[in-house]
């Protein structure tokens, strides 16, 4: 990924998902536009190029760059998620890893705009502050049953989001695409 002012060219390291305990489909995302929240969010984590390994760019100030992508719950499947959904029985526990073969580009929204941007960390430890984040302002759909496919799949803890983040001063940029 690169352009938009990204300080250098950054290749995806891992993505995952934040969600709420299934109880209520407006908890669950780690960010919200104008107070709204939505029930997942994913996360596509990227690393600075310009350093040698992720672990170096780890402890850089530039070193990562975060897409984030809010989820609704619609009556339609998403069908680029169905590899993931289905695999989600294979890692029962926090910590287990299981890989996959899929199409990103059927994952991944590559028309990011409009989206907003801001300097901001990590949102899981060690919470370091090297992110550039890019929050998609528009949702990607999943259905109920895909929705409640990951809830289920959290046997270790009720949820895995971390509650909104005061700004701390922190300039929110947007950018239309235009």
């Amino acid at each position: 990924m690169s352009g938009g002012n990204l300080p250098g060219i950054y290749r995806l390291l891992q993505f995952h998902f934040h969600f709420g305990d299934g109880s209520r489909l407006d908890r669950g995302s780690e960010h919200q536009i104008n107070h709204k929240a939505f029930p997942m969010e994913m996360h596509l984590v990227f690393w600075n190029m310009k350093y040698l390994s992720s672990d170096v760019a780890k402890k850089s100030p530039d070193g990562f760059a975060v897409v984030a992508v809010f989820l609704k719950v619609t009556s339609t499947p998403n069908a680029g998620l169905e590899p993931v959904v289905k695999m989600l029985s294979h890692i029962g526990y926090k910590g287990k890893r299981h890989t996959l073969s899929l199409n990103l580009d059927k994952i991944i929204p590559w028309k990011l705009a409009p989206f907003y941007r801001y300097e901001g960390s990590l949102t899981t430890p060690p919470c370091t502050e090297n992110v550039v984040w890019i929050v998609v302002k528009n949702p990607m759909s999943v259905s109920l049953s895909q929705y409640k496919a990951f809830v289920k799949s959290m046997s270790w803890d009720r949820y895995s989001y971390r509650p909104l983040q005061p700004l701390n001063g922190r300039t929110v940029f947007y950018c239309d695409g235009e």
